[in-house]
This record gives structure tokens, C-alpha cells and sequence, in this order.
């Protein structure tokens, strides 16, 4: 699966309905993200999206639930992957196909983290809205308070209201003045944590930006080895080779992990400190697997 699955404008993220090509009859299919399920390109079960949160889970969940019985369950690409209709009618199987590559899991990625972004900034925008009629709110309810709490100093024969009513406003006002500054209050900190958490999706998506760029210059310059995809026989062939045929040559490439992508040189650093050009391809290829298996 390379750029033309992403760009294919069929291709919304992990989850593909192939219900289409399948005769009509119902095919979700799934390519998990390289690393996902501990970087083995397995799917994760899915987790709901908090929108509060910095992070969006790899196999995320919408959920849906009617009065009428309907219930239904999206990615965050609005991607359909399970629905039970009132009569009893469900689909649920998803098929679960190679995973991506990391290069193309960054691009999906960024297109997730993009709606997510946007879904953060919609909330902003209402909780500002909010905030902004708050003050006229409770400037409305502290003169009906005040209203009624003048009423009651009136002798008998000048109230307007009975006292009985007028004390019952006078506890409904004040208690729903405390109820909107609590609303008040509570909208201003959670839009604070949506903005915190929303300049954290923005540095992931400016990140991912930033190394798929690094990748697509090592490819244009033919200096990239990617052995992201783990779930591939021999996954790990392309660094073989390249670090068996002229280990000088391949520490001036760059290596995809699924989790990563770092220099050669940088990893041969790491494999051996002391004389980085003697380290054996076993070294490195048991080296890169502790990496990818304890995500180093």
C-alpha cells in the first residue's frame, strides 16, 4: 500500500468499506496503522474519542445510539465500521488487511489529527460564545433578584408581589445565578484545556509534517530503507541488505521504523559506540528489533 492508496479519494483513513467492489454485500476492511498494537501492524480495539484529550487513539470510536434502537459506530473521518438498525439488522465484520507503511500511517494520521483539530476549535468557538452571553445572563437574573428583593422592603399595601412569591423568586434567581457562574467557570476552564490540548494536536501534526518531508527527500535521493511494515515476511530484509552490501554506504540513509525514523548513522551510534562502522548486520538487525519491540 503505497501513496495511491492514501490519495485515492475512496480511502478514508484505516477503515475502507469495500461493500461496493464486494457485490454490495457488506466489507469493511482495516489496515492498521504500522504502529499500532506495540508496532506490530495489528488492530487495536477501538476507544472512544475524548475531545478534551492531547491524543486521538488509533482505532477510534464515535458512537451512536437512537431512541428508535439505531446504533452506530464511525471513525472520526465519519467512516461507517459497525450499525444495528431497530429491526435487528447489523453489520459488524471488519476484515483485517495489511498495514500501512509509516509514511502512509503520518499522512492518515494528520488527516485524524486535522478533524480532530477542527472538532476542538468548533467546541472553542462555542464555549466563547457562551462565555460571551453569560455576563447579560446573570446581570438579567441579579436584577429579577433584586426586583423581588425590593418588593419584600415595601410596606404591605405597596408590594406588588406576596411575600411568599417573592421569596420563592428570590431563592430561584439566586440559585440559578450560582448555577450559571458555576456553568461560567467551568466553561472557562475546559476551553483552556481545549486550547492547551488543541496546540498539542497542532505539534504532532507539525511533526508528522516535518518527518514526512525527511522521508520523501531520502526517497527522492534513494537513500531510504523502510522496514515499517512488520506484519511482511522478513520484515526486516532492506536494512539487511543494505548494512551487509557496504555498511559506510547505508549510514548515510534513512531508516522507517514503525514507530520511527532515524539515520543509520545515528542508530550505528547507538549499536556501537566505539567503532560504528564494525558492527555486525546481526548486531543491528537484533539491535532494531529490541528498538521496534520496546518502542526505543
Amino acid at each position: 500500500m503505497r501513496i495511491q492508496a492514501v490519495n485515492n479519494t475512496n480511502f478514508n483513513g484505516l477503515f475502507r468499506d469495500k461493500s461496493r467492489e464486494n457485490g454490495g454485500n457488506w466489507r469493511m476492511e482495516y489496515s492498521p496503522y504500522s504502529w499500532e498494537y506495540s508496532n506490530t501492524g495489528r488492530m487495536e480495539n477501538k476507544r472512544h474519542v475524548d475531545i478534551m484529550s492531547s491524543k486521538l487513539p488509533d482505532n477510534e470510536e464515535i458512537f451512536e445510539r437512537k431512541s428508535n434502537g439505531y446504533e452506530s459506530s464511525r471513525d472520526i473521518l465519519g467512516t461507517e465500521s459497525y450499525y444495528k438498525h431497530s429491526d435487528g439488522t447489523m453489520r459488524k465484520n471488519i476484515t483485517q488487511v495489511p498495514a500501512m507503511n509509516r509514511e502512509d500511517s503520518l499522512m492518515v494520521q494528520n488527516d485524524k489529527l486535522n478533524k480532530f483539530l477542527m472538532m476542538k476549535k468548533h467546541e472553542m468557538e462555542r464555549l466563547h460564545t457562551s462565555a460571551l452571553n453569560s455576563p447579560n445572563e446573570l446581570s438579567a437574573s441579579r436584577l429579577n433578584y433584586d426586583k423581588y428583593s425590593s418588593d419584600v422592603k415595601k410596606g404591605y399595601f405597596s408590594r406588588t408581589y406576596s411575600l411568599e412569591s417573592s421569596y420563592r423568586e428570590m431563592d430561584k434567581e439566586f440559585g440559578r445565578t450560582q448555577t450559571l457562574a458555576k456553568e461560567a467557570v467551568d466553561s472557562f476552564r475546559k476551553y483552556v484545556s481545549l486550547r492547551d490540548s488543541a496546540e498539542d494536536v497542532e505539534s504532532k501534526i507539525n511533526k508528522n509534517k516535518s518527518e514526512l518531508a525527511l522521508i520523501d527527500e531520502a526517497k527522492k535521493a534513494g537513500k531510504l530503507v523502510d522496514i515499517s511494515k512488520r506484519d511482511i515476511y522478513d520484515p526486516n530484509k532492506a536494512l539487511w541488505e543494505a548494512v551487509s552490501t557496504d555498511i559506510k554506504s547505508a549510514s548515510e540513509k534513512l531508516l522507517v521504523l514503525p514507530h520511527k525514523t532515524i539515520s543509520i548513522a545515528n542508530l550505528l551510534r547507538l549499536v556501537n559506540p566505539k567503532e560504528v562502522f564494525k558492527a555486525s548486520p546481526q548486531q543491528i538487525i537484533g539491535f532494531v528489533d529490541n528498538m521496534i519491540r520496546n518502542a526505543l
